[in-house]
């Protein structure tokens, strides 16, 4: 699993000056693209879950291919669109692809409640529901 990166940046309206803080995915797909290719050229994985709707990875899926050329393998690549997004260039060059729907999901979310260890408490977002 590759987790991204957000950065925060603050935002101001041209108009009114208003600010706010907004945050921004950086070297998420660098990462999931180079954690792809080090598994397969290690032998690590026969298949590959893509869970993203970028087309930029499709670059790294062509480098797969050429790992598996020169060692006579085939990994597959299985692309997983999250709910309402999708790339068509993703999807050519994957092996297989399917939507993640929302109800998937909410059904993997935690309680609406959870205690830490420590005592703390933590509520899920309501418009997590």
């Amino acid at each position: 699993m590759v987790l991204g990166r957000f950065q925060e940046q603050v935002k101001q309206c041209r108009r009114c000056g208003a600010t706010w803080r907004s945050y921004e995915e950086k070297k998420t797909d660098v990462a999931i693209a180079s954690a792809m290719v080090a598994d397969v050229a290690l032998g690590r994985v026969d298949v590959v879950l893509l869970i993203s709707a970028d087309s930029d990875l499709c670059a790294a899926v062509e480098v797969v291919r050429e790992i598996d050329a020169g060692r006579g393998a085939k990994t597959r690549v299985v692309s997983v669109f999250p709910p309402g997004k999708s790339a068509d260039g993703l999807r050519r060059c994957s092996d297989a692809w399917f939507p993640l729907g929302p109800a998937v999901i909410r059904g993997a979310q935690l309680p609406g409640v959870v205690r830490g260890r420590d005592g703390a408490v933590y509520h899920r977002p309501p418009y997590w529901n």
